[in-house]
């Protein structure tokens, strides 16, 4: 069976098991602690996660390229997908907001990175920098929530456009950064998207993260 190293907080972790989950690819799932340096680098050289393992024990890493092998199983001859300008263009304004939510509070979340009290130091220790202090950051956490909830607004038009559907790569890029956002309370979502990030949650099995 196929071997899937990821951390539950990442969304490059996220959006490659949202396309398995679609597609209904069975693998077998591992959560690498934060701290553990020794089994990425063993298998792709370097820390570094998603990470899939193959039957024949040949390891592959970037997101892109798992989900298009993902696509390869089920659509031999389907030509290579790409994401949309718009969704690349959204995602680059969502990285810096899903920093400024995410980084102070995924490693108090009980995610199976981060059980261990090394792997919760670390993650701090490469994460917080002058910009993206962790205690400033849940002072400022009222004007963040509002910036990402006009973000998040403005997804809608991308997961409901007026014509035609997103891709599955668009999707599963989007979902992967939404999901990030929904443990700082303060943050508005729109009914329809709130609702379509519960549904695929159920259709994919990715978890939505949410506050303890």
């Amino acid at each position: 069976m196929l071997t899937l190293y990821i951390y539950e907080h990442c969304p490059f972790c996220a959006r490659v098991r949202y396309v398995a989950g679609l597609l209904q690819i069975p693998f077998q799932e591992k959560v690498l602690s934060y701290d553990d340096v020794d089994t990425p680098t063993r298998l792709v050289g370097k820390k570094a996660v998603p990470i899939l393992q193959k039957e024949n024990g040949e390891a592959m890493a970037e997101s892109m390229d798992i989900i298009h092998y993902f696509l390869s199983l089920r659509i031999p001859a389907a030509p290579e997908l790409s994401l949309s300008e718009d969704v690349a263009n959204w995602q680059t304004e969502a990285f810096p907001l899903l920093q400024k939510v995410g980084y102070p509070r995924w490693s108090s979340l009980g995610l199976g990175e981060f059980l261990t009290l090394s792997s919760r130091e670390i993650w701090q220790k490469n994460k917080e920098t002058d910009v993206l202090n962790f205690e400033r950051l849940i002072a400022d956490s009222k004007e963040i929530a509002e910036q990402v909830s006009e973000h998040i607004a403005r997804v809608e038009s991308l997961l409901f456009p007026s014509q035609g559907i997103p891709t599955l790569i668009d999707e599963a890029v989007i979902y992967s950064l939404l999901r990030g956002w929904v443990c700082q309370p303060e943050i508005e979502w729109p009914e329809s998207v709130m609702t379509w990030l519960r549904r695929r949650s159920l259709a994919t099995g990715v978890s939505v993260m949410m506050a303890d």
